[in-house]
């Protein structure tokens, strides 16, 4: 599925919740939800500074991701509250550039494209739970297929070397932070950033139900 196809289709689940999260004002607050349907997506890539520290040279790797996560939290309102956290992940990145893997070996001039899904399931602890504003931590674990797709030209020897796109199963360890805000007891918006096979910058928009 093309980048514009995964903006559409996170656009229109974004524009669902709004809609619905209108219709929640009107209701009560006397109960506290524990459910959540969540939508958002941001930044996910490596800074060359880090890909520096993994490969003799290389470019930064950049790129979005989208996610949708369903989560159920418990003791709401409470000094610590656990929320369980189901998500469906897509992030993609990219880099071009002077790839070189060490000082000895030979440098490559070209791009990467990367996309990994993933699911994942992880716990997050809400801290001061009971204000309307709040930090979070969390730590999770799930599973991903990446595809990649590798182009590039010798530097030395001017030879093209192209490799086809590769399907892998990995491991995908997560772990988020962040703030969020509610909105009553109708929907709450947070401000992520974490670890996920990368590094990633996110909002999400959730709906209590």
């Amino acid at each position: 599925m093309s980048r514009r196809r995964h903006f559409c289709l996170l656009l229109a689940l974004f524009l669902g919740l709004l809609q619905l999260c209108s219709a929640q004002q009107g209701k009560s607050d006397s109960t506290i939800p524990n459910w959540t349907l969540g939508v958002g997506g941001g930044w996910f890539g490596v800074p060359k500074e880090i890909m520096d520290r993994l490969v003799y040279k290389s470019p930064s790797l950049d790129g979005i991701s989208y996610a949708i996560k369903l989560g159920y939290e418990k003791n709401p309102g409470n000094i610590i509250s656990i929320v369980y956290l189901f998500s469906f992940v897509c992030e993609e990145m990219s880099g071009s550039g002077i790839w070189q893997y060490r000082s000895t070996s030979d440098s490559i001039k070209g791009n990467i494209d990367f996309t990994q899904y993933s699911t994942t399931a992880t716990l997050l602890f809400n801290f001061f739970d009971f204000s309307p504003v709040n930090p979070y931590l969390g730590i999770g674990l799930g599973i991903g297929k990446i595809d990649v797709w590798v182009r590039g030209q010798l530097v030395k020897n001017i030879e093209v070397a192209e490799q086809d796109k590769i399907g892998l199963f990995v491991p995908v360890f997560c772990l988020p932070s962040g703030l969020r805000f509610k909105i009553k007891n109708s929907f709450n918006i947070k401000i992520e950033a974490g670890f996920q096979n990368g590094f990633y910058a996110c909002g999400y928009l959730s709906l209590y139900f």
